[in-house]
């Protein structure tokens, strides 16, 4: 059990020493959000989320759970729950990698290269091998209207005041 929570405290540290900001829920290290930038270059630059992450006991063994608090477009992100196909992580997933790895090159990779073959939004993956520019187009409208700063700070404020 002591060196599940090394880890876990490590990969929590190495993430923000990777300048990722982190919220942790409750002091707890199995459940924490991560605000995640679009990569740059894509229809998802300039939008940032936050994302939730949920550690397995058998972390790092076992892969997290991740789920957008925003909502983001995308054939292997869910639109109405936000949470990335596990499918997409269970294949990613190795023992050994760590939450830097995933924030810092699989997530962006998945944004970039979304997995066609294996959707979790059926409308985005139609949209993507159909009409390319207009699921190009509808990322940036979703980014625009979700993603930035703004709205994801007006998001964080009501989420606030309705929990009071």
């Amino acid at each position: 059990m002591a060196d599940e929570y090394k880890r876990r405290n490590a990969d929590i540290t190495n993430l923000k020493c990777a300048g990722f900001e982190v919220d942790m829920v409750d002091n707890r290290l199995q459940e924490f959000s991560v605000k995640f930038h679009g990569p740059r270059g894509t229809n998802y630059e300039g939008g940032v989320w936050s994302v939730n992450v949920f550690l397995a006991s058998d972390y790092p063994v076992m892969y997290p759970i991740l789920q957008f608090s925003d909502k983001i477009y995308h054939p292997n992100i869910s639109y109405a729950t936000g949470t990335v196909c596990v499918n997409v992580l269970r294949q990613a997933w190795k023992n050994g990698h760590d939450l830097k790895l995933l924030f810092g090159t699989f997530l962006p990779q998945l944004l970039k290269e979304p997995n066609v073959d294996r959707p979790f939004n059926l409308e985005a993956a139609n949209l993507m091998k159909n009409d390319p520019s207009a699921y190009e187009q509808k990322v940036r409208d979703e980014t625009e209207e979700h993603a930035k700063p703004a709205a994801v700070n007006a998001a964080a404020e009501e989420t606030a005041e309705s929990t009071d």
